[in-house]
């Protein structure tokens, strides 16, 4: 059942005849590709979309053609588009995700030239914390209001994503600039806790910090808290380990996720049922 409803979307946006409704709404051919809508990247980049590109990889290489057609119509790519228009919500740039596992798989004919160029150009806007990211090396929780957390670690593994498609061209300078953005995620890493958490322009810890907070809008993650945030650096996972104290530390702080109570009144994310402890 569950691999079934993965095969529910996206959806093929172009008609038998290759035409769909662009970017610009338009009327525009698909050539040589299917066009697909409903990319809800924020919620299938971290599962669906490494499923899809084992199990259906012709799927996902025409998803990764889709985005391309969005880059070249507006000069972007989407973060979460819907039947040719862009709904702008959530974060991240995850279509960097994407592009680099199909790369790195070798799925797909692409033009790594132009992806590259599509890439550095959605990592240099301001978006959603972006550019304090830049400035900052992570996102102050005094200059952006909600999620700093959640955006300084999917804003660094995004990086890293970009870092890979560089390497692939031979762009060393590029390369080392954004593994090094890569690492931005350690900024927001208190030793005191074993967790992420906001941090201010001026380097002082946000304050007060519940580590379980995860009501909307709250200052530190999205849709989550810093428990269930805090283990996510899928590209440096030895990294991680090292912040949190090593193999045992790492142990003992993922025990502590399936062991802490989520049933504190006022801290539980209104569309998250099931909770193993905080997982």
């Amino acid at each position: 059942t569950s691999l079934y409803h993965c095969y529910l979307a996206p959806y093929r946006f172009s008609d038998v005849d290759g035409f769909y409704k662009n970017f610009n709404h338009h009327s525009e051919k698909a050539e040589g590709y299917t066009h697909y809508t409903l990319l809800s990247l924020w919620d299938t980049f971290r599962a669906e979309n490494p499923l899809l590109i084992l199990m259906q990889p012709e799927v996902e290489e025409n998803i990764i053609h889709s985005m391309l057609s969005k880059y070249r119509q507006t000069g972007e790519l989407p973060y979460w588009e819907i039947a040719g228009n862009e709904g702008g919500s959530m974060i991240g740039y995850h279509a960097a995700v994407l592009m680099a596992d199909a790369v790195a798989k070798k799925v797909g004919k692409f033009d790594l030239e132009e992806m590259y160029k599509a890439l550095v150009a959605v990592s240099e806007t301001d978006r959603k914390g972006l550019g304090f990211y830049r400035q900052f090396q992570f996102v102050p929780t005094d200059k952006e209001k909600s999620g700093t957390v959640s955006k300084t670690l999917e804003y660094s593994f995004d990086d890293w994503c970009i870092a890979q498609i560089a390497e692939q061209l031979g762009k060393e300078s590029d390369y080392q600039k954004y593994m090094s953005r890569s690492q931005y995620y350690k900024n927001l890493f208190d030793p005191e806790y074993r967790l992420f958490r906001g941090k201010n322009s001026d380097g002082s810890w946000f304050e007060p910090f519940h580590p379980r907070f995860a009501e909307y809008g709250n200052p530190h993650c999205v849709e989550g808290n810093t428990w269930q945030y805090s283990f996510f650096a899928p590209h440096d996972m030895d990294g991680l380990i090292g912040l949190m104290g090593g193999k045992a530390g790492f142990e003992q702080m993922l025990d502590s996720l399936f062991q802490q109570t989520s049933e504190l009144l006022g801290e539980d994310t209104e569309d998250v049922t099931g909770l193993i402890g905080q997982y």
